[in-house]
């Protein structure tokens, strides 16, 4: 995840593979992007669209996750996109704060998981 080995992404709320450290991104930091040749990013599906406002939030599921990435767009964005529910989408991750986590950590995130 994250174009490195020893990163896992958790957008809001908590998604985890084999990885001793964890990144964190806002929302409305992450990017959506359709897949094609030469897009780079984290490969999703668009579980559920909520429109609130000029501000559009989407539920996305990645392979093998139980918790979904959250992303936060306008609707100017969506039209561009013409997104829909179940489409294969790219999530391309601007600004990260990566913590490291102890073996502990890791043990106890795997166990959640499972």
């Amino acid at each position: 995840a994250l174009d490195a080995p020893v990163l896992s992404a958790k957008f809001s709320s908590g998604l985890l593979a084999n990885a001793n450290a964890v990144a964190y991104a806002r929302p409305h930091d992450v990017d959506i992007a359709r897949p094609g040749h030469g897009v780079t990013g984290i490969p999703v599906r668009v579980a559920r669209i909520l429109t609130i406002g000029p501000v559009v939030r989407l539920e996305l599921e990645r392979a093998g996750e139980a918790v979904p990435i959250e992303a936060e767009i306008t609707r100017e964005r969506l039209r561009e996109l013409a997104l829909q529910e179940g489409e294969e989408v790219v999530v391309q991750p601007r600004r990260v704060r990566v913590f490291p986590l102890s073996e502990r950590q890791i043990q106890e995130r795997i166990e959640a998981i499972i």
